[in-house]
């Protein structure tokens, strides 16, 4: 599918019930991804008022298997909230357009208290949202220089002309969780 905003080739992802249209990387759950950057890049599109949910299961330093979430399914609006089996993290789906979404998942396990983080495991990405791609990374990039190529502008100007013509209501928005 190809989106008409950005000019790229996206997966959308619906349904009504977020556990049962999702998408897994690695497929099998023997698997594993391990990309070993600190830090995770999605850049997406959410469906207002419905429900989604991103997990991103981190592999510990002692081998430990750890789980943080991103949702709009929490009952709980904190930043961060711990459970017994990883973090789940309150995210509304308010803003009508793309987005980038970059989870320190360093900072998300040492908030579990347990060993440190050392790979992502598995990605999963469940209903409602259109996914343009993902990354990990050992560098916190500053969204507005260094993301442009990789969100499908050719150079930086190209990047910033088209965040200052675009509406309000089409720019891009920025959540930054650690």
């Amino acid at each position: 599918l190809q989106d008409r905003t950005i000019g790229r080739v996206v997966v959308q992802l619906a349904g009504a019930v977020p556990s049962s249209n999702s998408l897994r990387l690695p497929r099998r759950q023997e698997d594993s991804l391990g990309a070993p950057g600190r830090f995770l890049y999605v850049q997406l599109r959410l469906e207002v008022g419905k429900p989604f949910a991103i997990h991103a299961d981190i592999a510990a330093a002692d081998r430990g298997l750890h789980r943080v979430s991103v949702s709009n399914l929490y009952a709980s609006q904190h930043s961060a909230r711990m459970k017994r089996s990883g973090v789940q993290v309150f995210l509304p789906a308010t803003h009508d357009g793309w987005m980038l979404l970059a989870l320190d998942l360093g900072a998300l396990a040492r908030q579990s208290g347990r060993s440190p983080y050392a790979s992502l495991r598995a990605l999963q990405l469940c209903a409602n949202m259109t996914v343009r791609g993902a990354f990990t990374a050992d560098v916190r990039h500053d969204w507005q220089v260094g993301l442009g190529a990789w969100m499908g502008f050719a150079d930086v100007r190209q990047w910033h002309t088209s965040l200052a013509a675009a509406a309000p209501k089409t720019r891009q928005k920025v959540h930054v969780i650690s």
